[in-house]
């Protein structure tokens, strides 16, 4: 099986093993974003307002020295407003 792909930024990568060290190294912001925003969705319970995905996007990066443990995620996202406010 060939797995080589073109990502769309014109990263190379050739198969899984290359794929998780590009989004560990140069993606892992993203990834953690994402994931911290489905999570605060999923406990809101309703989608979140422009203002609040960019609050999350800056107001998260604080996360980072941790490492983006799970954790600290979860603990983020039950004290975040959208989820004190529900």
């Amino acid at each position: 099986v060939d797995a080589r792909s073109t990502l769309p930024d014109k990263t190379n990568v050739a198969g899984a093993i290359d794929l998780k060290r590009y989004l560990e190294h140069d993606r892992l912001d993203q990834v953690a974003f994402s994931v911290l925003k489905h999570l605060t969705t999923y406990a809101a319970g309703r989608s979140l307002t422009y203002n609040e995905v960019s609050y999350l996007k800056q107001d998260s990066l604080k996360l980072k020295a941790s490492g983006y443990r799970m954790k600290d995620m979860l603990r983020y996202v039950v004290n975040s407003k959208p989820f004190l406010e529900k």
